[in-house]
């Protein structure tokens, strides 16, 4: 009989995630020694890099015109592709879960665009289609962070990816509500309306709702916290460093001309790693944040959502998240760079890829 409860956690992004999804691949045998079953048939590449099963995302986005960025990725050119695509991970998921000899106790997935890019109930039912055969229950975790930290962490995360403006809360005014810098509309703030699909899909039954907050969080980390909450036993496995994604104000801003000057796809992917390096050990002069009164209204356009999860998940809590409005300044973080300090941080941070004449 099986008695596989499958536990998905979908992040959300900007909380963490990475750090828990590495501590999957460095563990994943200890974890299953523990009937804590992590699969590798949803991981684009488990050789390398975190555990992010990100197939269940490209395999249960189907009803659309044309394969999205993350299916094309993966060498996905047209929807019949995507299609033998799904058929494909859903038969390598039986195969690698019938080796096992017997059910787990646990099925561990983790994947962040169940947040971000499965945002229609269709592509939901799809996911969960994917693996209901494996498991009798379902527990779906979510961990929610302020909306406008989110946004500051998707600022830094867009420089990284070759944005050459810094731009640090979304703009919503285009006609789509889509900020083209950032990469972001609104709902991808929107707690309410996840949780809501979720339930809808899962069942309101199956969500482990949390905070991601140090002081809310066991021994103040994710990933302590996360598997404090399962019942599972970590004590002695690898534990990832802490991962710095946030840059000091000078280093984000020679990386937008950086961008600028040469986007990432023209510049060769080890160059590009050793000046990411370098950048985010660079010590910080202090937070690069928007003003005091820009986050405030921000943060604002999701205060009704916010009350409406606060009161069906936290109702012991006067609000969802405590607004920590002193890490804000008047004004937005005032940055420059010389020329001579851009030709220095180049210097500096090409010096291990450079070949001398």
């Amino acid at each position: 009989m099986n008695n596989t409860v499958c536990v998905l956690h979908v992040g959300t992004e900007k909380t963490g995630t990475t750090s828990l999804q590495r501590f999957l691949a460095m563990n994943a045998g200890r974890l299953g020694a523990r009937g804590v079953f992590v699969p590798r048939a949803l991981v684009a590449d488990a050789q390398h890099g975190p555990y992010n099963h990100v197939k269940l995302a490209t395999a249960s986005r189907l009803g659309r015109a044309c394969p999205d960025d993350m299916q094309q990725a993966l060498g996905l050119t047209d929807m019949a592709m995507v299609e033998a695509h799904r058929q494909s991970v859903a038969a390598h998921l039986a195969a690698e879960i019938g080796a096992l000899g017997r059910p787990p106790e646990l099925m561990l997935i983790s994947n962040e665009h169940v947040q971000s890019r499965l945002r229609q109930d269709d592509d939901l039912r799809r996911a969960k289609d994917l693996l209901a055969p494996h498991c009798a229950a379902f527990r779906v975790v979510a961990y929610l962070r302020p909306q406008a930290e989110m946004a500051t962490s998707v600022a830094f995360t867009a420089i990284r990816d070759g944005a050459t403006e810094l731009r640090l809360l979304p703009d919503f005014s285009a006609p789509n509500g889509f900020d083209p810098v950032l990469g972001v509309d609104a709902g991808y703030f929107d707690h309410a309306a996840l949780l809501e699909r979720l339930a809808r899909v899962f069942g309101a039954e199956a969500l482990d709702v949390r905070l991601y907050d140090r002081a809310e969080m066991r021994a103040g980390d994710v990933i302590q916290d996360f598997f404090h909450r399962l019942g599972v036993d970590i004590a002695g496995f690898a534990v990832p460093g802490r991962e710095n994604t946030s840059l000091a104000p000078e280093a984000a801003m020679f990386l937008t001309r950086v961008n600028a000057a040469v986007p990432p796809a023209r510049m060769d992917p080890a160059t590009r790693e050793h000046i990411l390096a370098y950048l985010s050990a660079m010590p910080s002069t202090g937070a690069l944040l928007p003003a005091r009164a820009a986050a405030e209204r921000f943060a604002a356009l999701f205060d009704a959502g916010n009350e409406t999860v606060r009161s069906r998940y936290f109702p012991g809590r006067e609000r969802l998240f405590d607004i920590r409005s002193e890490r804000y300044s008047d004004k937005a973080a005032a940055v420059g760079i010389s020329e001579a300090d851009m030709i220095r941080m180049f210097v500096e941070s090409v010096a291990g890829v450079l070949r001398p004449c």
